[in-house]
């Protein structure tokens, strides 16, 4: 079984409060980037982290682990 040996990487995932909570709706289990952000949102890969911001507090609220493909 191969091993992957590439570190994860940590990419800033902005919310607003409305985006935040539906996220904890659905278990945290989907996220959204805006369509520009499509380019870097393809090289996003499982095991990387997204850096969780909360746009309304200017405040880091959490860290989420890239579980699968974009």
């Amino acid at each position: 079984m191969p091993v992957d040996t590439e570190a994860p990487r940590y990419w800033l995932d902005l919310f607003t409060e409305e985006t935040w909570l539906e996220a904890a709706r659905r278990g945290f289990a989907v996220t959204g980037f805006t369509q520009k952000r499509w380019t870097t949102v393809q090289r996003i890969r499982p095991n990387d982290t997204l850096v969780c911001y909360l746009t309304g507090l200017s405040t880091y609220i959490g860290l989420l682990r890239v579980t699968g493909p974009a």
